[in-house]
């Protein structure tokens, strides 16, 4: 089994509201999803303890930020932050149906998308939008996975 490493990042300040917002993500996910490792960054799926990928893999990973306010002094203020969350599964065994597969991705979003309309988020967390979701059609069977386009609104 593979240990899973990352390295420590704690002495790297949140001061930055993107930053700031993709931590505030990372945490509330991960209490709304208790039984899933959540992430931050691109992980590579091989790189993953086995049975992290049976319980299920989420990945934050922040792609653009906009709608910045255009107020004299309050310039690059609040804005919009475009984030991706990539969701992977492991079927159990030497399990490859497609459609297990497709149901297991399903769920993964499905718990993905209750934290959305989750209205008690922390702060810098305002609202959060799905915008679209890529699935991976069995192509990898037995891993699978999906990529959540998602839309955050600062406070």
């Amino acid at each position: 089994m593979k240990v899973l490493q990352r390295p420590l990042l704690d002495d790297i300040p949140t001061t930055s509201e993107r930053e700031a917002f993709m931590v505030a993500a990372r945490d509330s996910l991960a209490t709304a999803c208790p039984e899933r490792l959540v992430l931050r960054g691109m992980v590579d799926p091989a790189t993953l303890p086995d049975d992290a990928l049976r319980k299920g893999v989420l990945t934050l990973i922040a792609t653009g930020r906009d709608s910045w306010l255009m107020h004299t002094g309050r310039e690059g203020e609040y804005g919009r932050l475009e984030f991706v969350i990539v969701g992977y599964v492991r079927l159990k065994g030497t399990d490859e149906s497609t459609e297990r597969l497709e149901r297991t991705e399903a769920q993964l979003e499905h718990e993905v998308l209750q934290w959305v309309r989750d209205e008690l988020k922390p702060a810098p967390l305002d609202a959060v939008y799905p915008l679209r979701c890529s699935y991976s059609g069995g192509l990898e069977t037995p891993i699978g996975w999906f990529v959540m386009e998602l839309e955050g609104h600062y406070v």
